[in-house]
């Protein structure tokens, strides 16, 4: 784990310890004997408050297997359902996605993808080592690849990037977005990425979000300051899906520039309900 992701000059706040919890909670074991046995590892939440960012520097991503079995896909449920399909095709309209390319990171099963590419005759490409493609069935112009996004993939054409809920598992954030803004390079693509929302999981005690995969927990000030360190231009951070996630659309930039005076409120609201939690 990266020991300072996002902002490395900050002071480190320890503020949860959890030792000894399964590292998976997407994966079902055949037997009872398999669960018991399954691996464990430590979580100890520290909060950086220059930023607004937790993550949990116990992360081991040596112990992380993301294969076929591994199961996250939220897609079964209407009113997700109802909730993406009003997300694709909000970023068609906005971001005029017709006939464009349209790449994925962290496709998942596909579904999110194959809906942005059936709106409009976008073409699309996903990246997933979990990905199982599904007897007799095609998508029109999309291609899954089972890896994971790599230096490999950096001269594939996108005029949008996707990314929801991946971001969180990334035990070097810094490294990574910076690989994506390589990928972009010079083109006028834009970035959307998505990941559960550290202020509503404060506020609402949403215990359920505090797991061994998310080794990052994002307010909108980190977020933004992540990308904003990278290279990109931020465009919009919105909290959505009853605030319980975050999004971010982003688009490359020459200039750095400063967090915004809404996103330094974030920041301190967050760190005043960190010192609650306390």
């Amino acid at each position: 784990m990266n020991p300072h992701p996002v902002c490395p000059e900050s002071e480190a706040i320890p503020l949860i310890d959890m030792p000894g919890v399964p590292v998976h909670c997407n994966v079902l074991w055949p037997t009872r004997e398999a669960a018991l046995a399954a691996p464990r590892g430590d979580i100890h939440l520290t909060y950086l408050p220059a930023c607004g960012h937790t993550y949990n520097p116990a992360f081991d991503p040596s112990l992380m297997e993301y294969t076929q079995e591994y199961e996250n896909s939220l897609h079964f449920s209407p009113r997700f359902q109802e909730y993406a399909s009003a997300l694709a095709e909000g970023l068609v309209e906005k971001y005029d996605l017709r006939g464009k390319d349209i790449v994925e990171i962290g496709a998942g099963k596909g579904d999110f993808l194959i809906m942005l590419c059936a709106l409009s005759g976008n073409r699309g490409w996903g990246y997933d080592p979990s990905y199982v493609p599904e007897p007799g069935y095609t998508a029109p112009n999309v291609t899954f690849v089972q890896e994971f996004y790599s230096e490999k993939t950096l001269d594939q054409p996108a005029d949008l990037v996707v990314c929801r809920h991946v971001l969180e598992h990334i035990p070097d954030p810094d490294a990574f977005i910076a690989q994506v803004r390589q990928a972009v390079g010079d083109k006028r693509s834009v970035v959307f990425f998505e990941v559960p929302n550290a202020l509503w999981t404060l506020q609402r005690g949403g215990i359920w979000d505090v797991i061994y995969e998310h080794c990052s927990y994002y307010s909108p000030t980190s977020l933004a300051a992540l990308f904003e360190r990278h290279g990109f231009r931020v465009l919009a951070v919105n909290e959505v899906f009853g605030g319980q996630f975050l999004t971010i659309e982003a688009e490359p930039m020459d200039d750095r520039r400063p967090p915004t005076a809404d996103r330094r409120q974030s920041e301190s609201e967050l760190s005043d309900l960190s010192l609650i939690h306390l």
